[in-house]
């Protein structure tokens, strides 16, 4: 596996069990702020690397050490996670770097250790065949590894408790709630199918995902000890059916008094109002029943929700009572990375034909597109589409400055915004002038890859 000797004693290499401890103090040290000691991260990353939720194994984290101290130091590390997306229901696998940081030590800063580290972990979503990579993280900082802002949660929501109408002196409530148990893990999963809400890019709640968070109560009831994020629930009619099911965090009065719920689903959210209402003040009193002290509860003031801008949950909150927030710590996009466009899109073809099959003025049309990033650096695409087949796929470099009418120019990294939905090529054009294509070019990729909805899960 990838080991790189960086100098000066700096080696470079995928971690061994003598290193985890070492590594789960090094993250207190990086990600506390000043004058505190941040011990829950160091115990996050022990649970995810012993298999927690199903992103990582005991192997799946890069470390350099200092060789030329005694104990080998540690001096940086990361976390490679593996997820599957789907796109327009393809799935495909996308590596997530995770936990990412340098030491605190003047020694070990801006020598471009980071990175080292993530040729590293490109290297190994190589050798695994994975097409994307994609985090979550610091503004900027991950454009220098080749990552563009391209898959987007949208705005957060919040409903204040306040605005959730109260039943009527003669109404019952239509929905009850109970804590979930094993035996519901297919229902959750496939509710959160049932939500994709026509998104082009889904991030699909994984099997073993929603099992750590229904069997992370149980760990707590046996010790209370235990580092605990949040409950999951079911919802049922008066008849006992399940007609949906939410994860709710633990509340936190830190977070501006807000009740996360990070999942939700119901069979018919956007057709029965009186339901939706109902599983709002289910969540509101479970999560009020959860918490002993009266004077803690009485700062929770609203429901925050975690779940994508575009998700049906979200969707159909009244306007009325639907406010739009900024979640302490959450940011509004991923960043993406595809080093190989041509082998992704070959991946994804099926549903970029079917796009064409499906418009009106391009279903029969022939001819050749290619997508030119500027630069040998990153290539672009070449589309060989006859009779509104594509064809052929090939990888492509303009190889001179000669004007072709079949080309369209993107700045590196940029199309991955009119790849995955997140622009469309007109928002493009009028932030970016090297966004340059004819309008026969245009109307093709416009079919192929139009402005969509995204809807990525929230699991941290």
């Amino acid at each position: 596996m990838y080991e790189k000797d960086l100098g000066n004693g700096l080696l470079l290499r995928w971690v061994k069990p003598e290193d985890v401890p070492k590594v789960g103090e090094g993250m207190i040290d990086v990600f506390s702020p000043p004058n505190t000691r941040l011990e829950f991260v160091r115990t996050w990353f022990l649970r995810f690397i012993d298999g927690y939720a199903g992103f990582m194994t005991e192997k799946d984290c890069v470390v350099i050490v200092d060789t030329k101290q005694d104990g080998e130091p540690l001096v940086g590390f990361t976390s490679y996670w593996q997820e599957t997306h789907t796109y327009e229901g393809i799935p495909y696998k996308a590596g997530r770097p995770e936990f990412v940081g340098i030491m605190p030590n003047p020694e070990y800063r801006g020598k471009r250790l980071q990175q080292h580290i993530m040729d590293a972990l490109h290297a190994r979503s190589e050798e695994d065949g994975t097409l994307v990579q994609v985090i979550g993280g610091i503004n900027w900082y991950y454009r220098q590894f080749g990552y563009e802002y391209a898959l987007a949660f949208g705005e957060r929501s919040k409903v204040m408790f306040s605005s959730i109408p109260f039943l009527k002196e003669d109404e019952e409530e239509p929905l009850k709630h109970r804590r979930a148990t094993l035996d519901d893990v297919d229902t959750i999963i496939d509710l959160d199918k049932m939500h994709q809400n026509g998104a082009s890019v889904h991030y699909p709640l994984a099997r073993d995902y929603v099992i750590s968070q229904i069997t992370d109560y149980h760990e707590l009831q046996e010790n209370p000890d235990h580092l605990f994020a949040r409950h999951t629930i079911m919802f049922e009619d008066a008849n006992d059916n399940i007609v949906g099911y939410a994860m709710v965090n633990k509340f936190d009065a830190d977070k501006a008094g807000l009740l996360g719920v990070y999942h939700m689903g119901l069979v018919d959210c956007t057709i029965n109002k009186k339901a939706f209402m109902s599983s709002l003040r289910n969540i509101v009193a479970f999560g009020k029943s959860q918490v002993q002290d009266d004077e803690l509860w009485a700062k929770a003031n609203a429901l925050a929700f975690y779940c994508s801008q575009w998700h049906p949950t979200v969707e159909a909150l009244p306007s009325d009572m639907r406010l739009q927030c900024k979640i302490p710590y959450e940011g509004t996009h991923y960043y993406v990375r595809v080093p190989n466009l041509a082998a992704f899109i070959k991946h994804i073809l099926p549903a970029l034909n079917q796009r064409l099959k499906k418009s009106l003025t391009h279903k029969k049309y022939s001819g050749t597109i290619r997508v030119s990033n500027y630069t040998p650096r990153y290539p672009g695409f070449e589309l060989k589409i006859e009779r509104g087949v594509i064809v052929e796929v090939n990888s492509y470099i303009k190889a001179d400055q000669q004007r072709d009418e079949t080309v369209a120019y993107y700045p590196p990294y940029a199309f991955l915004q009119s790849l995955f939905g997140s622009q469309s090529i007109e928002e493009l054009r009028s932030v970016l002038p090297d966004v340059y294509m004819t309008a026969e070019v245009k109307e093709v990729l416009d079919i192929l890859f139009p402005k969509t909805k995204q809807i990525m899960a929230h699991l941290m």
